[in-house]
């Protein structure tokens, strides 16, 4: 781990007034919206904002990111001032409800405090620790940034060492909470205003402690001397493997009735797949059948389904087309919907826009042999052909440009990569129009 010399992101213009006793009243701050970026251009984690921000998430992306703040908004505004080198205050952090093998990582701490009697050249260190809430509370990791005078007010980073296979960097499971904190060392002659709320609505279990020593916490109100919650929050991203990897789904009209068919990879406790009906790509939906899962399977599977044409179409003017989606559903009940295909009506196109099987598979990532990717399209279309990563990122394009109905066939050469790869699995993703399909390769090195 490099040394990390940023100072804090964001910092607010109005300044704190402290004055007289060491617990006082605030001015409240506004949280940082959900969609807002977090990440500084020198982050490591840089080249995933788009995969992790909300706006742009694609469902294909197997993470989810939640913001975790242990404190009331609405409750009392409280400020605590304490010199420095300060406590070290720190928060419960339970990671959601996942699957027992979906790794974490501490993405972001926000922090909200005011540095005072700190000159312009001067700067304190922001110490980030991240330890076990048992006994003897053993440090997991710890790193740092430089805190200026004023208000230090936004997202902070946290860089865990790298975790194969997949690179990412995972430092906690999601079998136990964590206490994820930090606290300010540097000059004795500077002081720290630490922003709280009160009273506390955490006490089953105590979400906001504060160390007294590297084996020893108590209650953070028992420091400040009032009820309270502390004012941070931490950013998980979770990997979350979804249940079910469809990697087809097409539909065609003929003789009155709607075919569709779909392909899963792999299967994790599916009880079944539930087909659903609109007459636009934004619903609203009707369930129109429920079709059985194959529980948990490692091999590809097809489905199929078959739907009478809705009675009564020829009144709705223009409506020469319906709309099919999937909701797959777990055994515990869990519901994942699919993205929605088109299906022309009155017409058996000569062509289903599809993305066959790419060969060899797998594949070696240092051969000089490429992946030959075969596909077909119904009609002229913007088509893009991607590479991506178990994590949702391009690791290649090979085609992305409006072609005419037909076959074709590309290649992708993993030795010629720009990025280094890692064995394991890959993914070919083909989106043409409203066709979306995807193939699955395994690269190994």
């Amino acid at each position: 781990m490099y040394s990390r010399t940023l100072a804090a992101l964001p910092i607010l213009a109005a300044l704190l007034v402290v004055a007289g006793s060491s617990v006082q009243a605030q001015k409240s701050s506004d949280m940082p919206a959900e969609d807002a970026p977090v990440m500084s251009v020198y982050s490591p984690f840089a080249h995933l904002i788009d995969a992790f921000a909300p706006a742009k998430k694609q469902a294909a992306v197997p993470w989810i990111c939640p913001s975790l703040g242990y404190y009331d908004p609405a409750g009392n505004n409280i400020t605590f001032t304490e010199s420095v080198p300060t406590s070290k205050f720190a928060i419960r952090v339970t990671p959601p409800s996942l699957p027992a093998a979906a790794p974490c990582t501490v993405w972001t701490v926000h922090v909200d405090f005011e540095l005072l009697n700190a000159g312009i050249t001067e700067k304190d260190t922001i110490q980030f620790f991240v330890r076990e809430v048992s006994a003897p509370y053993t440090q997991i990791f710890t790193t740092y940034y430089l805190a200026r005078g004023g208000d230090n007010f936004g997202e902070f980073e946290i860089d865990p060492p790298v975790v194969p296979p997949y690179n990412i960097r995972a430092i906690i499971s999601t079998k136990r909470s964590l206490y994820v904190g930090y606290y300010v060392r540097g000059y004795s002659s500077h002081s720290v205003a630490w922003r709280f709320k009160g009273p506390s609505i955490y006490s089953n279990p105590i979400r906001s402690v504060a160390f007294l020593s590297s084996t020893s916490v108590t209650d953070a109100s028992n420091v400040v001397g009032q009820s309270v919650d502390w004012n941070a929050v931490v950013r998980l991203c979770c990997q979350y493997p979804p249940p079910v990897e469809l990697s087809l789904l097409t539909g065609s009209e003929q003789d009155g009735k709607v075919s569709l068919a779909w392909k899963t990879e792999s299967e994790t406790n599916n009880f079944g797949f539930e087909v659903q009906r609109a007459f636009s790509g934004t619903g609203p939906w009707e369930t129109r059948g429920m079709v059985p899962g194959n529980g948990n399977s490692s091999m590809a599977r097809w489905y199929s389904y078959s739907d009478a044409v809705p009675a009564g179409m020829e009144p709705l003017q223009n409506q020469d087309a319906v709309w099919y989606r999937l909701v797959q559903i777990d055994y515990d009940g869990t519901r994942n919907e699919s993205h929605a295909v088109r299906v022309a009506l009155g017409e058996t196109p000569a062509l289903i826009s599809a993305l066959s099987e790419v060969f060899p598979n797998p594949l070696s990532a240092s051969s000089a042999a490429p992946a030959v990717i075969r596909y077909r399209l119904a009609s002229e279309e913007a088509v893009r052909l991607s590479v991506v990563d178990a994590l949702g990122r391009d690791v290649a394009v090979p085609i992305d440009r409006v072609q005419p109905a037909g076959q074709y066939e590309t290649t992708w050469y993993p030795s010629q990569s720009s990025v280094p790869l890692q064995t394991g699995a890959y993914f070919i993703r083909m989106q043409a129009g409203a066709t979306s399909s995807v193939r699955k390769i395994m690269v190994v090195r």
